[in-house]
């Protein structure tokens, strides 16, 4: 998925099984909020828009702003919004430079990473670090991570991790992210 335009449409794209070689469709599909079929109680109660996704071993966790909702694909239920510090406790704390997730992911170790406005912060299941550039950590080569100092979005398959940033990404394998 790329991050949404203003009017909250965006474009994705499906891959099915273990190859990622080839995606299902030949061109990105359309897609708006909708997409998220998220219950309207929970909508009317301001989970508008979702800034970012954690897929979990159960289903989905969608992120907007400093609440969660995770929906479980297994029973097909969806949880009320929830502090984001009731599943990481501490992150509920604002930087200036931390104001919005825009991605997130679990590492292979358990470790979650949530990338704001040119911060990141990792997350223990305990206590979250102090925020970071991210571009003192990740991407440490010039593309447009290092350039803008931001990332889109994140995909974890087995041992790689991959961050993107517009039309650009950059691999990491193995579960050192320190």
């Amino acid at each position: 998925l790329e991050a949404p335009a203003d009017d909250g449409s965006f474009r994705y794209i499906r891959y099915s099984g273990t190859d990622y070689t080839k995606p299902d469709d030949p061109a990105p599909l359309d897609g708006d909020f909708s997409f998220w079929k998220i219950p309207a109680r929970y909508v009317s109660r301001g989970f508008d828009r979702v800034d970012a996704v954690l897929a979990d071993a159960d289903g989905l966790i969608l992120i907007r702003d400093t609440q969660f909702l995770h929906y479980d694909a297994t029973a097909d239920v969806w949880s009320a919004p929830h502090p984001l510090s009731l599943r990481w406790p501490g992150l509920e704390r604002h930087y200036p430079d931390f104001e919005t997730i825009s991605a997130v992911f679990s590492a292979p170790d358990g470790t979650t990473y949530f990338f704001g406005d040119g911060s990141w912060v990792s997350h223990d299941g305990n206590k979250p670090s102090p925020p970071f550039a991210i571009s003192m950590k990740w991407a440490l080569l010039q593309n447009r991570i290092t350039q803008q100092n931001r990332v889109d979005a994140t995909l974890v398959h087995g041992d790689q991790t991959f961050l993107f940033s517009g039309d650009q990404y950059v691999r990491y394998t193995g579960s050192d992210y320190e």
